[in-house]
């Protein structure tokens, strides 16, 4: 127990026999007994109820929410034959939203978009993000006819990509940029065309909270997600998709905000789904890092 070397005169002798030798001896076999060990705990346990400072939850140290390794659903890169006569930017989505619609076939719900349109390195510039699976896999590498323009087109998806769920191991605050690549659009109250054209903390937690329910299935506490905005260099952006959908207007540009693991976990997530409303039209495209 103390190190020394000593000759063994019997064969249960575990200690050289000096006096501070046997008492840590005696301690370790104490320690390990389990009634010394709950009365340990109970002990502990009235102290901290006596004592203890923080008597009520802390969202701010909440841990990122279990999940699967992938997230639900799978992504795709588009290939158009022939090149559409005009390029597929993101002022004439709209003719590209129609044309995923059509490919997915899945029910198009009010606020409960089923993909999401992202720009891509490649010579079409888009991709999808397909909430369902099985559909995301059926339409994987293979052609497909298709209109855009009011042209018939070939579409070649791609193999398909899963994205793998994020990993956020540490609790407590931290720092993120976040950097808003296409318009984040947060409607205010709920109201059509009623939008937000500069960021805020409130807009941010229910965009997370939305997503999270809708897209991911998770059913989280209001009080889970904590936000804080500490800065921010945006300017407000409008862009007219025409027609029925009129003019969608959000903000670009980066902001600096403190977060708990939840929050943070939920926006890597959203550098896949989007961030905020419209993201079928390619809209709520953020890049996080931390800060």
């Amino acid at each position: 127990m103390c190190g020394k070397l000593f000759l063994v005169s019997f064969r249960q002798q575990a200690t050289c026999q000096a006096e501070e030798c046997k008492r840590r001896r005696n301690d370790a076999r104490r320690k390990a007994d389990p009634a010394y060990i709950l009365s340990v705990r109970q002990r502990c346990r009235r102290w901290a109820e006596a004592n203890r400072s923080c008597r009520s939850r802390q969202p701010w140290l909440y841990g990122a929410p279990p999940y699967a390794a992938h997230l639900p659903g799978g992504g795709l890169a588009f290939d158009v034959r022939p090149y559409p006569r005009w390029a597929v930017e993101h002022r004439n989505v709209r003719a590209l939203h129609g044309m995923v619609t059509t490919l997915v076939g899945l029910p198009h719900l009010p606020h409960a978009p089923r993909f999401s349109l992202a720009p891509w390195r490649s010579e079409f510039g888009w991709s999808a993000y397909i909430d369902d699976l099985e559909r995301a896999r059926a339409l994987a590498a293979k052609a497909w006819p298709a209109s855009l323009y009011s042209r018939d087109v070939e579409v070649t998806c791609s193999p398909l990509m899963r994205p793998r769920a994020p990993v956020v191991a540490r609790r407590g605050r931290r720092r993120l940029s976040i950097v808003a690549l296409t318009p984040v659009c947060t409607r205010k109250n709920g109201q059509i065309g009623d939008m937000y054209t500069a960021p805020c903390a409130g807009a941010i937690r229910s965009s997370l909270q939305g997503m999270a329910r809708k897209r991911l299935g998770l059913e989280l506490e209001d009080e889970a997600i904590c936000v804080e905005l500490l800065d921010r260099t945006t300017e407000a952006r409008a862009l007219a998709l025409g027609g029925k959908y009129g003019t969608v207007r959000g903000w670009v540009g980066e902001i600096i905000i403190e977060c708990n693991a939840v929050a943070h976990w939920l926006l890597l997530c959203s550098q896949v789904i989007g961030l905020g409303g419209r993201t079928a039209f390619g809209f709520g495209r953020v890049a996080v890092e931390v800060a």
